[in-house]
This record gives structure tokens, sequence and C-alpha cells, in this order.
């Protein structure tokens, strides 16, 4: 009896997890983008700490020349 009342309650769960699917896939969707604005800022800034670093090390090269 424990077991069939252990698969019963999943099966009674789902269609109240099936009424917001709309909810959950805008949360995904909003994640998502969230994700995708964090990665591009940051290969963003990882481009200019890459870009800042190689220009003061030309200055140092073009200084020590």
């Amino acid at each position: 009896m424990n077991v069939a009342t252990t698969i019963q309650k999943p099966t009674t769960q789902f269609p109240a997890y099936h009424h917001p699917p709309v909810v959950v896939e805008v949360a995904v969707v909003v994640v998502a983008v969230l994700v995708g604005v964090v990665v591009v800022v940051g290969v963003l800034v990882g481009v200019v700490v890459v870009g800042v670093v190689l220009v003061v090390t030309f200055r140092r090269l073009l200084i020590n020349l």
C-alpha cells in the first residue's frame, strides 16, 4: 500500500505542475536571457581587460626599447 500511495502522489501532483507551464517557460526564458547577457558582458569585459593588458605591455615594451 505504501508503494501504491507513493506512486499515486506524483500522479496527483502532475496536474498541478501542468497548469503553470507558461510561467515556468517564461521563467526559463528569462533565466536563459539573463545568463546570455551575463556571458556576453563577461566576454566583453574579458576582451577589454585583455586589450588593456596588451596596451600596457606594449607601452612598457616601447618604453623599454
